[in-house]
């Protein structure tokens, strides 16, 4: 990419940074899988740091691995648009340039504290002495530095993944295709499916940079097998136990092992300026001729193939990735072919391309490859005149495990006439065009073979589940074994999950935490594919349960109730319910909140969904108190499950008149033996309850002499007293009593 290249070209004293040497790499040894503990000093963006290591007290510009944030708008003119699957706007990227270094920031002010360590399959520096890290931080502050920034950077969308031999490549593939998915911070406007088309022209030319020849393990390969020749003033520099050609060979092809051979990289898009040809639409028309899959362009990259001048990986091949996002086709990396992990997986894809790498292929890789051609897939071989001997004999290793007799040939071509400004960028127009790959490219939807059937055992469509539910797909197919199909599902639309095969159920099966979603209605979709890409769906609803409800206090009221006797009494009418279906008990509890203090307390059985009922309550000896009262409900279910409510009201004061005196006449009868004293009254009461009349005569302290009384009642009553004493009296006093206790007096000295 240009801004790559940009990048190798300009010293890192450029970027105003002090850096460490790459001598210094000896001093903190810098091993595989080993921490070392640094401080953050500065942010550059959000891919780039500047760290002070404690191993040698040194500061080092950390590259971060795996990841590449937007340029920021001050370095835009470097983007590449094309990197950014779905994305067209530079703009756009810019402004998430500028996001993704904030979030950087924010993440790691200066001074934080953090580890870095390298990877095993990357170069310790990079060609201008960043030194390539993953850098882990503790974000959430518990002290753990637990959080490793590639990835979270990477899966919360403000980074794409650059496509190298990185060991975790394939994991962090996953994590920038779930934020894609879910359209997560720079990916909101991606939309491969509606990338405009790009250079689908019919093939007028392909050139072939820095290319060698093709051949068979026998020998000179078949004119019958040969698409693309080089022009005729093209020539070979050979190497040892090269074959000399007179017409030479560019392309190969093995329709028996849907495998082809090409001799040169011409897919690197560090060759991008020198590309006069139509080569991206001959290589997905060979594609489409050899594969009888559908689904994704995938570009092997897990043995150091990334940036090399040998071999590629998808960082090196984003123009062809544009173009084929352009006729809605996938291109992505892949390092690890034998793994079924992740969704990139080899069994998707309609093609595999494989180029020259110094790593050889292991025996699991070759025959996960053999096992991929033999269900259909296609798998281009790509050589380059710069690749080493060993180099070479890797991918023909990788031809013989799949069983092609396709090579590369011992030599490097090279062109005079025909050729992009370089002798050994050659060009050529030598078609067999009995080979349909040379117009436009229309991609190819498959093979016509019948697509594998998909279906819900469990949970069945409609049924409420909860905890951790056993899934079970029942899927089947015409060509392919009951137990090799890819069977995955999603719950609401989210990454695919996978399944394994149950060989005594038959069912392809996997256990789903419920716990993990909300309570309600969501959808499972399962999904069942075959070798050749065909696929089918089958979708279900079910409601999850996980959360007990508690039961409610529908409605609480109280009300005071009249009685004869000194109680205060209360009605509490209430109704409760719950959804579970599970009532047990209704609590109650009266408190006098005036006295601070609780008067009574009921426990009433319920049962079912709803119940409702009316309860007295009493307040011992508090009748006509004017005290204020409330009730508190407790309704509790079967599961402990509980909820309150109250109510509050005040009991009746008690307002009866007092009786009234409304005569009292005294008059002096003494002698010298004896005080006595006739009293006249006459009194009466408004409630017309009046109850006693009493007359005491009473000494200079208080002390009652003599006394004399009279019942009555009704609302009036007048009569006569008659007291008497030998004792000194001070004074008569008349009180009037009503039913109610209320009395009323009045008093004469005498």
């Amino acid at each position: 990419m240009q801004r790559r290249q940009f990048l190798k070209g300009v010293s890192a004293s450029a970027f105003g940074v002090t850096l460490a040497s790459q001598q210094a790499a000896a001093e903190c040894n810098f091993e595989p899988g080993v921490w070392y503990d640094g401080t953050v000093v500065d942010v550059t963006d959000g891919d780039t740091f500047d760290v002070v290591l404690d191993c040698d007290g040194q500061e080092y510009e950390i590259r971060h691995l795996g990841l590449d944030t937007p340029e920021t708008k001050r370095n835009n003119r470097y983007e590449e648009v094309r990197e950014w699957e779905g994305i067209e706007d530079d703009n756009y990227l810019a402004d998430w340039g500028e996001n993704a270094k904030d979030y950087a920031q924010n993440e790691f002010p200066d001074g934080t504290p953090c580890q870095i360590a390298v990877d095993e399959n990357e170069d310790t520096f990079d060609p201008f002495d960043r030194l390539l890290a993953y850098v882990r931080y503790d974000k959430d502050g518990d002290g753990s530095m637990d959080t490793v920034y590639n990835y979270d950077v990477v899966r919360k969308g403000y980074a794409r993944v650059y496509s190298s031999s990185l060991t975790k490549h394939d994991e962090y593939w996953q994590a920038e295709h779930d934020a894609q998915s879910e359209g997560l911070r720079v990916w909101q406007q991606s939309d491969p499916e509606n990338t405009s088309e790009v250079d689908n022209d019919p093939v007028s030319t392909v050139y072939f940079p820095n290319a060698s020849s093709v051949r068979t393990s026998d020998g000179a390969i078949a004119d019958s097998r040969v698409p693309v020749y080089a022009e005729s003033t093209t020539t070979q520099s050979l190497d040892s136990g090269g074959i000399d050609y007179s017409e030479i060979p560019m392309v190969g092809v093995d329709e028996a092992n849907n495998t082809a051979v090409i001799g040169g990289l011409f897919i690197n898009e560090a060759n991008e300026g020198d590309d006069e040809g139509e080569h991206k639409v001959f290589l997905s028309n060979l594609i489409d001729y050899l594969s009888s899959k559908a689904g994704k362009v995938l570009i092997e990259g897990g043995h150091r193939q990334f940036n090399a001048d040998y071999g590629l990986s998808c960082e090196d091949t984003v123009v062809y990735q544009r173009f084929l996002e352009g006729v809605g086709v996938a291109h992505e990396g892949i390092n690890a072919v034998d793994s079924d992990t992740y969704e990139n997986r080899l069994s998707s894809a309609r093609a595999i391309i494989v180029t020259n790498s110094p790593q050889s292929f292991t025996t699991s890789e070759k025959d996960a490859l053999a096992n991929y051609v033999s269900n259909g897939g296609a798998v281009i071989l790509m050589g380059s005149a710069n690749a080493s001997a060993t180099m070479r004999s890797n991918l023909h290793d990788v031809a013989a495990g799949i069983g092609t007799d396709l090579r590369l040939n011992a030599d490097q071509v090279y062109d005079d006439s025909n050729n992009t400004g370089d002798s050994s960028f050659v060009t050529t127009s030598n078609f067999d065009t009995s080979f349909p790959l040379f117009d436009s490219y229309t991609p190819d939807s498959g093979s016509s073979n019948s697509s594998p059937t998909t279906s819900w055992v469990n949970p069945s469509d409609g049924e409420t589940v909860s905890g951790t539910v056993t899934v079970q797909i029942d899927a089947s197919d015409s060509e392919d074994s009951d137990d090799s199909l890819d069977v995955t599902y999603s719950v609401d639309g989210g990454s695919e999950r996978s399944t394994t095969y149950n060989s005594t159920s038959g069912y392809y099966e996997d256990s789903w935490d419920t716990t993990g979603v909300s309570d309600g209605d969501h959808t499972l979709e399962a999904t069942a594919t075959d070798s050749n890409g065909a696929s089918s769906s089958s979708t279900i609803t079910v409601t999850v349960d996980n959360v007990e409800s508690a039961p409610t206090v529908d409605s609480l009221s109280l009300t005071e109730v009249e009685t004869s006797d000194s109680d205060a009494e209360f009605d509490a009418d209430w109704s409760v319910s719950d959804d579970d279906g599970d009532l047990d008990s209704v609590d109650l509890t009266l408190t006098d909140d005036t006295a601070g203090e609780t008067e009574d307390t009921a426990t009433v059985s319920v049962s079912g969904d709803t119940a409702s009922g009316t309860t007295r309550l009493v307040a011992a000896g508090d009748d006509g108190s004017g005290n204020s009262y409330t009730v508190e409900a407790t309704v509790t279910d079967s599961d402990g499950n509980s909820s309150s409510d109250t109510a509050s009201t005040s009991e009746t004061e008690d307002t009866q008149s007092a009786p009234t005196i409304d005569q009292f006449d005294v008059y002096d009868d003494s002698n010298p033996q004896w005080n006595r004293y006739d009293v006249d009254w006459a009194v009466s009461d408004g409630d017309g309850d009046l109850d006693t009349v009493v007359t005491e005569m009473l000494d200079s302290s208080g002390n009652v002499l003599d006394s004399d009384s009279d019942s009555v009642s009704g609302s009036s009553a007048s009569g006569s007293h008659y007291v008497r004493s030998k004792q000194t009296a001070s004074e008569v006093v008349l009180t009037v009593t009503d039913a109610a206790g209320n009395s009323t007096s009045d008093s004469q000295q005498v």
